[in-house]
């Protein structure tokens, strides 16, 4: 057994306990507990807070969840909420309680919200108002009780003087704090359809330990970052939620995605670092409008950190062109199932390599197992990742299946296949698992199958992701057999998307076969797709990366 280890040295100081506490903990937010502004609204200048507030809003949240809710200990609280300087508080103060939290994408159909509350187990939901249309059919369905987030808001606000704290529920052994969830996430695995990830809030925080030891050139108390990636994905929940939190910089809060106001914001509040995935990038290098606001970025950007999905050497290259200045690209690599950083780049280094995602943070152990099963050593030799250390989950959520299928003992197997150089650079090079990447989003194939044979025009379908480099991320497209030759495969097309987020449309079209593919065992040759050449392919529609 070959096993790689972090050339950044070892993980020291390892804290046990809860969330709440550690961030508390924190020196750089002990230093300016009640002066320094950690967080701002991008839309209004006189929305923000500072650590006393984040962590009051804590008190007042935890009070009414408590008292009118009666939410405790290992009650699941689902939230479709859209980023704000309240969220990292609402978070802190069900973890506060004891509860766990099981984030929603605010793009989810009636359909997926009801699949993710059924199988997180949910009592409760924690929605923005403009979602109740699409929420509360999936919340009435399972009996959840429905909380309106600009309702808490109003009332945590409103609360007088001298109102009750609940106890804040405490895991200060190493066994009770590493077995104690915090979040169940969605992640697609390796295959099949979307699982709950089981993370603990020792996952959490030795993860935010194992970035704080490595990431020192991005991760500084005087730095301004933009918080547009959505906090229900794990990227955003890391970095913003924690990480950027806990260094005392500031968070800037983008409530929804829009480019240029990105580009705007990113001026007016002197942003230091954006936390991005590829498709926004490539609107940075290609987008005309960047020309408008270039000059005005590069006055005080440093750094574009990209996560979520592979970026290519030649689009980072391409978008520092556009930007200009002193502005540096970056990639890190992680996963759901590992809290998420595992690698993590350094950006002033002169070994740092943009195509590389960097080099293994402290803490985390890591293998490359070949096809043969042979662990692999030479560098520049291929190999299926693996990992053990403190953030790997501890597995999904009722799915035995799920986890003989991705744990082989202490060591979680992510389904993508990796190289280290002799530097110790790693780079991801393939994928062996099923899912898709959609937009930095995960796709699995297999739901979008289940939903496309309900269609009575279809008798078989595969479904695959198609890379589109231009567009920094995969398409899902839809190989079909139809029951009768005369049907338009555009209506089926049409059929499927309105059914589905946005993510999951195919975005890449749909290709009419006369069968699928597949093994004697029955299970679909997904190679052979993604090898053919020459497909008519029906609704593939070009578009820019902010239209998907």
């Amino acid at each position: 057994m070959h096993i790689y280890k972090s050339p950044q040295g070892e993980l020291t100081d390892i804290y046990y306990g809860d969330i709440p506490t550690f961030l508390k903990t924190s020196p750089n937010l002990q230093a300016d507990w009640s002066t320094k502004i950690i967080m701002r609204d991008s839309n209004s200048r006189d929305i923000f807070m500072t650590a006393e507030n984040v962590f009051d809003f804590e008190n007042r949240f935890a009070h009414i969840l408590a008292a009118k809710y009666n939410i405790g200990r290992d009650d699941v609280v689902a939230l479709a909420t859209v980023n704000s300087v309240y969220l990292p508080s609402l978070h802190y103060s069900v973890l506060h309680l004891g509860g766990i939290i099981s984030p929603s994408n605010v793009m989810f159909t009636t359909k997926e919200y009801t699949y993710q509350f059924k199988l997180v187990g949910a009592r409760f939901v924690v929605l923005a108002r403009h979602l109740e249309s699409t929420v509360r059919p999936a919340a009435e369905a399972l009996d959840l009780t429905m909380i309106f987030m600009e309702d808490l808001i109003t009332e945590a606000t409103a609360l007088p003087a001298g109102f009750s704290v609940p106890d804040l529920v405490k895991y200060p052994g190493k066994d009770e704090c590493k077995k104690k969830l915090a979040y169940l996430n969605l992640s697609s695995g390796t295959s099949g359809n979307p699982k709950a990830v089981m993370l603990t809030h020792h996952n959490l925080t030795s993860n935010v330990q194992m970035l704080m030891a490595v990431g020192s050139s991005i991760l500084k108390p005087s730095n301004i970052y933009a918080g547009v990636i959505p906090m229900s994905h794990i990227y955003g929940i890391h970095m913003f939620i924690y990480s950027c939190i806990w260094t005392g910089g500031c968070v800037i809060f983008f409530g929804k995605f829009d480019f240029e106001n990105l580009l705007a914001k990113t001026i007016e509040f002197k942003v230091s670092h954006l936390f991005l995935v590829p498709p926004i990038i490539v609107l940075c290098a290609k987008h005309p409008i960047v020309d408008k606001y270039a000059d005005g970025i590069k006055k005080n950007l440093k750094l574009i950190f990209s996560g979520a999905a592979p970026l290519s050497g030649d689009l980072c290259m391409a978008a520092m062109a556009r930007l200009g200045g002193r502005v540096k690209i970056s990639q890190g690599y992680g996963l759901t199932e590992t809290s998420p950083v595992s690698h993590f780049p350094q950006p002033d280094s002169p070994l740092n390599k943009l195509e590389s995602i960097g080099w293994l943070v402290p803490g985390q152990d890591c293998r490359l197992v070949g096809e043969d099963g042979q662990d692999v050593s030479k560098p520049y030799t291929r190999g299926e990742i693996w990992y053990r250390g403190p953030n790997v989950c501890l597995g999904y959520f009722n799915n035995p299946q799920g986890n003989a299928e991705s744990f082989e003992g202490e060591w979680f197997k992510t389904g993508d296949v990796a190289m280290c150089d002799e530097h110790e650079r790693f780079y991801i090079v393939d994928r062996i698992k099923e899912m898709i990447k959609s937009n930095g989003h995960q796709v699995a194939p297999a739901e979008l199958e289940a939903l496309m044979l309900t269609n009575p025009d279809v008798a078989d379908v595969a479904v695959i992701g198609v890379s589109r480099i231009e567009l920094g991320t995969e398409l899902p497209r839809a190989f079909i057999v139809l029951r009768e030759p005369n049907i338009d495969p555009l209506s089926i097309k049409k059929w499927f998307d309105a059914q589905v987020s946005r993510p999951k449309k195919l975005w890449g079209g749909v290709v009419v076969m006369d069968a699928i593919p597949k093994s004697s065992a029955g299970k679909i040759l997904r190679r052979f797709l993604r090898d053919r050449k020459g497909d008519r392919v029906y609704g593939d529609v070009v578009l820019g990366p902010a239209k998907l």
